[in-house]
């Protein structure tokens, strides 16, 4: 049986959100919980902060969600946000090593895959005796 593995995702992007005024940029921002890759938790926050990490810390989405509730009067999702937010406080040394490990996983799979490239190049100029 696999390991439970968590891990962070928090991604961004600038667009026209805002239904009410169309012409009106923000940034979204959705952060999500994976448990072996399949998403747990997730939800979307209209806040500044427009980075994509490469890692995705707890600390960070602990901080842009507490941020968020603090400052939102009207919120149809908020329960979704404190819960996860609960969850992340929970298990944060978990989630945060999970996200490292994915990370690295992630390196060590493209690094193959530039190795094979690299290969696969040799071979075409040895065939062309360049």
């Amino acid at each position: 049986m696999k390991e439970k593995t968590l891990r962070l995702s928090i991604t961004s992007r600038t667009g026209n959100f805002n239904f009410m005024n169309p012409q009106e940029q923000s940034v979204s921002c959705h952060i999500a919980v994976f448990e072996n890759d399949v998403k747990k938790l997730s939800t979307n926050i209209t806040i500044n902060y427009e980075e994509n990490p490469l890692v995705a810390y707890s600390e960070t989405a602990i901080e842009l969600l507490e941020e968020c509730i603090k400052k939102m009067f009207i919120d149809t999702s908020r329960k979704e946000k404190e819960k996860l937010l609960k969850f992340i406080k929970q298990n944060y040394k978990e989630i945060d090593r999970g996200s490292i490990l994915y990370y690295l996983n992630d390196l060590k799979d493209k690094k193959r895959k530039l190795n094979l490239e690299i290969k696969r190049i040799k071979a075409l100029l040895g065939l062309l005796k360049i």
